[in-house]
């Protein structure tokens, strides 16, 4: 059985938030940090597939806290116990991508 870990969670982030500016020229906001929290379960030996829900948080908000984060899927080594693993969209996983969006 392989392990899979964190099946490669890439994120662009586009706040495109407005940052306004304090006295001197210093912002007087800072961005918001989007963290994305690991997974990792055994692959098991049935046909089906199993869902990875993965925890993302977003800390520091600034003074506008709203935002959005566009995710997708990639392949990549996930196995801490099989360093030589690579895991294979179509073959050990299904593709996934969108934006996830919050407001504060």
């Amino acid at each position: 059985m392989r392990r899979i870990t964190t099946l490669g969670a890439a994120l662009a982030v586009a706040f495109g938030l407005a940052v306004p500016a304090a006295e001197g020229g210093e912002a007087a906001c800072t961005a918001p940090v989007v963290n994305v929290g690991g997974v990792s379960q055994g692959e098991g030996t049935n046909a089906g597939y199993t869902t990875f829900l993965f925890t993302v948080s977003v800390d520091d908000g600034g003074c506008a806290p709203q935002g959005s984060v566009e995710y997708r899927t990639i392949d990549g080594n996930g196995s801490p116990v099989d360093p030589a693993f690579t895991a294979k969209e179509g073959i050990d996983y299904l593709p996934a991508a969108g934006t996830l969006t919050w407001s504060g």
